[in-house]
């Protein structure tokens, strides 16, 4: 991997107010609760890579030696899967609704919308540490798709206690 912690906060710094807000709209349109955004007020870019930091440093640093072994571990699993078995079996348990279901194609999901197709940008495999969830995010220069790793919910580090600051 080819960045860093520090040049991905000064990017997320650099975002201007109208591009956070852009963004956490549109994260807000599918979510079950209602969010006040009048804390943007001229350095939202700046704030949210604060707030990431303070996350990273005081919840998964403590713990990213194990979260990365296992992260390591799963890709590992799984590209071992596609060279000795294929597609079939390197997408088995990535998810509950993940298959291969045909020449060139995999299920994501049982929800119905139009097929997606996956150009010479590529798709990109992300593994997560976090014990349930994933994501797809179309429309970005490539495809994503995020799964949960096997062995995720092993027990984490303990943190220091400290809780994540509200945004004023």
């Amino acid at each position: 991997m080819r960045t860093t912690l520090t040049s991905e906060l000064t990017n997320v710094a650099g975002a201007s107010d109208e591009d956070v807000r852009a963004g956490l709209e549109k994260s807000m349109a599918h979510s079950w609760m209602r969010h006040d955004l009048g804390w943007l007020s001229g350095q939202g870019g700046a704030r949210t890579a604060d707030l990431l930091e303070f996350v990273w440093n005081s919840y998964v640093f403590p713990d990213w030696p194990r979260r990365r072994a296992l992260l390591e571990r799963d890709v590992t699993y799984r590209a071992g899967l596609l060279a000795a078995y294929g597609w079939p079996r390197a997408l088995q348990h990535m998810s509950r609704r993940s298959a291969w279901v045909g020449t060139d194609a995999i299920r994501f999901s049982d929800q119905v919308a139009p097929d997606r197709v996956v150009g010479d940008e590529g798709m990109l495999f992300v593994p997560v540490s976090v014990s349930s969830g994933s994501l797809a995010v179309p429309g970005a220069a490539s495809m994503a798709r995020a799964w949960s790793i096997r062995h995720a919910d092993s027990p984490p580090a303990r943190t220091s206690g400290r809780t994540v600051p509200w945004i004023d």
